[in-house]
């Protein structure tokens, strides 16, 4: 293998890691920008878990519509 294809591969996979640890983190503050309900809880770990609940929801009820 050439050099620059070996360059270009391994760049090619730092930005595949890069982008799987970072878009979860942009995700959450994505989140915490648009919510407009001030009484409700800022810290990140609140926000991954109001995230995880609504996922959970989300796929639930689409297992339920599947089975119709």
């Amino acid at each position: 293998m050439s050099d620059a294809l070996i360059n270009g591969l391994a760049g090619a996979g730092g930005g595949i890691i890069a982008q799987l640890i970072t878009y979860p983190l942009q995700t959450v503050n994505t989140r915490q920008q648009t919510d407009r309900d001030p009484k409700k809880r800022k810290n990140k770990a609140g926000t991954v878990e109001q995230m995880l609940q609504d996922r959970s929801m989300i796929l639930r009820n689409v297992g339920q519509y599947a089975g119709s």
